[in-house]
């Protein structure tokens, strides 16, 4: 494994942009871990639930920006 130190301007629009990814990378990637922590301890997850982790982990989602859009998108 391998450390990388970086300066970042969380002031300009890059800097915020380059935040809110390693900010959503690693959201994505403890939220995984935590619902297959959830799964292995207790067993509770059917298999539709797993399918639905996997396309998470793949990046298979459907994207939004509300809820209607998301239903909107759902139906279709």
């Amino acid at each position: 494994m391998e450390t990388i130190t970086l300066k970042i301007n969380k002031k300009s629009r890059e800097g915020k942009t380059l935040m809110d990814l390693i900010d959503l990378f690693s959201l994505k990637k403890t939220a995984v871990q935590i619902v297959e922590k959830i799964y292995k301890s207790d067993n509770v997850l059917n298999e539709g639930f797993l399918e639905s982790i996997e396309d998470f982990k793949n990046g298979r989602v459907i994207k939004a920006k509300s809820a209607t859009e998301l239903l909107k998108k759902l139906k279709s």
